[in-house]
């Protein structure tokens, strides 16, 4: 049976107003209207696997990025943060430790950092570190040897492409489901197992013991922050900026359709209502093509006679005091959704700021109470997987403060 590109023998067992919304595609034949606010809520499917209730959940997310400058900057740059520069094993720089490491535990080390099968693990460790800022997990899909004695490899898979199976009766979950699309129920569903430790055989397994095995070569690790009311799926940390996100999406598309209509004001018009519906249709797509430069239409009908049609235009006073105050209010409540104390840390300029002592402050901040959680989940990950390899040191991604960066940068 071939599983995620692997063959193995085995299976894995397992008056009335009409309101005309513009649409925005975020994900596979998901259409959203654009007042859609996501919500993270957990559902059984069927007891084969569990989704998100909101079935446009994961595609809002990843949208976000692309319609929030602002956001996309932040998940970037904490991102990269997380998953670190170059690999210090035990605290030093990889390049120098294996120049006087036993042969074997560099052996060990050099194999599994370069990942024969897919990616390296510079490139993967990048990968989860993404989609944990995103969405508050990851998976990760570990490769065993033939004979279960190492782990010989593992596969990145996008977090909207994966999905828990229900727990067992020891609360465990005991495979996963992928797909290419949740939201379409044709959609080809493979089941893989969990990952699970005890799937390594010190003395390795025979070919003729390898029938019989109950752990498959091909097993899904889950890694997510938790969340109280949440038994499978992690809850990331910006959700409660969400509303903010949401409004930086509406600021920008306003900023563009006043563009588009030349900063027109919006215009209300009355006149006496028509006989039919229909009537009342034709109406307002005449006023669409006459008035297309104009920003809102509002028609107002009226059941009295002789009335002759009225055109007001409604300018709203003061709008650039309030723009700039919503733009700075929804800004700073982003930047607290995700943990950041001075906007300089992920590289947004703050004037007469960077390098300062309250800059240093932020950092340590932001670097203890938002980095080193996340990145430690990483480094965890991978240190595991290397254990079961016989590695004996400890690997870890070097961290550098970005002002320092851009500093060293500059005198270069």
């Amino acid at each position: 049976m071939k599983i995620l590109g692997y063959n193995f023998t085995k299976d894995v067992k397992v008056s009335n107003p009409i309101t005309i919304k513009k649409e925005i595609s975020v994900g596979p034949n998901i259409e959203l209207s654009k007042t859609y606010i996501p919500v993270l809520k957990e559902k059984n499917v069927r007891e084969t696997y569990i989704d998100y209730e909101d079935p446009n959940y994961p595609y809002t997310l990843v949208n976000y990025l692309n319609e929030s400058s602002l956001h996309n900057r932040i998940v970037l740059s904490k991102s990269n943060l997380v998953s670190g520069g170059q690999i210090l094993v035990d605290g030093v720089p990889y390049l120098d430790w294996v120049k006087t490491s036993d042969p074997n535990q560099s052996r060990i080390l050099t194999s599994f950092m370069e990942n024969g099968y897919y990616d390296d693990l510079d490139i993967v460790k990048g990968q989860l570190s993404l989609d944990l800022e995103i969405s508050g997990n990851y998976y990760l899909e570990i490769i065993w040897s033939r004979d279960f004695t190492r782990v010989a490899g593992y596969r990145y898979h996008p977090w909207t492409k994966v999905r828990p199976g229900p727990k067992d009766e020891w609360g465990q979950i005991p495979y996963f489901v992928y797909s290419d699309d949740f939201t379409k129920s044709n959609s080809k569903k493979i089941k893989v197992q969990a990952f699970d430790p005890m799937s390594q055989s010190k003395e390795g397994i025979s070919e003729a013991d390898l029938e019989n095995y109950e752990f498959e070569h091909n097993q899904i690790m889950m890694v997510r922050n938790h969340w109280p009311y949440l038994e499978y799926f992690g809850r990331p940390q910006y959700y409660g900026g969400i509303l903010d996100i949401e409004a930086t999406t509406f600021i920008s598309k306003y900023n563009i359709n006043s563009i588009q209509n030349g900063f027109s004001p919006s215009i209300m018009i009355t006149m006496e209502e028509p006989e039919s519906q229909e009537e009342k249709m034709n109406i307002g797509r005449n006023i669409e093509r006459q008035f297309g430069g104009i920003g809102r239409k509002i028609a107002l009908f009226f059941k009295r006679g002789d009335i002759k049609p009225e055109f007001q235009t409604m300018d709203v006073k003061n709008i650039s005091d309030q723009y700039l105050n919503l733009q700075d209010k929804t800004t700073q409540s982003i930047l607290t959704a995700h943990g950041i104390t001075d906007a300089g840390l992920v590289g947004i300029q703050t004037s007469g700021k960077l390098g300062s002592a309250e800059l240093d402050v932020a950092w340590s901040i932001f670097y203890n109470q938002i980095i080193i959680p996340n990145k430690l989940m990483l480094e965890k990950t991978f240190n595991q997987l290397l254990k079961l390899n016989g590695f004996e040191s400890i690997i870890e991604f070097e961290v550098k403060k970005p002002f320092d960066v851009a500093q060293n940068n500059i005198g270069q």
